[in-house]
């Protein structure tokens, strides 16, 4: 055998490396990328949307007296439960959440120190 027929050793094994990394970057983009190509949890997301309402609702009771228009002294303009976005909170239909439903009540405090909880049906 003359010295310039054959394949080199060195090329055997760089030849074998770059398939073991073609098949390793094949089988990542075959297996979906992983964790990354998951969906989106909806019950987490609706949670966490539920969680920032209640919040929000919370930082807004402040400006209320009462929680329903059926209190003493409370009208339908001073309840907070009438507030669009306490009414948010049920599943009142269209794009509403049903946080009530799934998650629990919110209960927020009213400027006079009294509290209300957002459970059941709307008033």
């Amino acid at each position: 055998m003359h010295k310039g027929q054959g394949l080199p050793v060195n090329m055997i094994v760089l030849t074998a490396l770059a398939l073991l990394v073609l098949v390793v970057v094949g089988a990542f983009f075959i297996s979906g990328f992983g964790q990354a190509s998951g969906s989106v949890n909806i019950i987490e997301a609706s949670q966490a949307d539920c969680q920032a309402l209640c919040q929000g609702l919370a930082a807004s009771a402040f400006n209320y007296e009462c929680c329903k228009a059926t209190d003493t002294g409370c009208t339908a303009q001073t309840a907070f439960l009438n507030t669009p976005n306490a009414q948010k909170y049920w599943n009142t239909g269209g794009e509403n959440l049903d946080c009530d439903g799934q998650y629990g009540a919110c209960t927020v405090t009213l400027r006079n120190g009294n509290s209300c909880a957002i459970e059941g049906t709307a008033p």
